[in-house]
């Protein structure tokens, strides 16, 4: 897949699975920086492990930075 915005043009490989219209999974393959990282969605549910963050956030929980201002 490529992005591309106003200032680059980012390319990503991920392998994605769907169950339905409600169930799906990616897995990130390239580049390096994002390798690893996956998104899972359960009906109106999303999860995303970033193993390469400092610090793991999952479902509606908040992240750090909005509990620090």
């Amino acid at each position: 897949m490529e992005v591309i915005d106003a200032r680059r043009t980012r390319s990503y490989r991920m392998k994605s699975y769907a169950r339905g219209q409600d169930d799906a999974a990616v897995l990130y393959l390239e580049p390096a920086r994002e390798k690893g990282t996956k998104m899972l969605r359960k009906d109106d549910n999303l999860w995303l492990d970033m193993p390469r963050a400092p610090t793991r956030t999952c479902g509606r929980r908040p992240l750090e930075s909005d509990l620090h201002p």
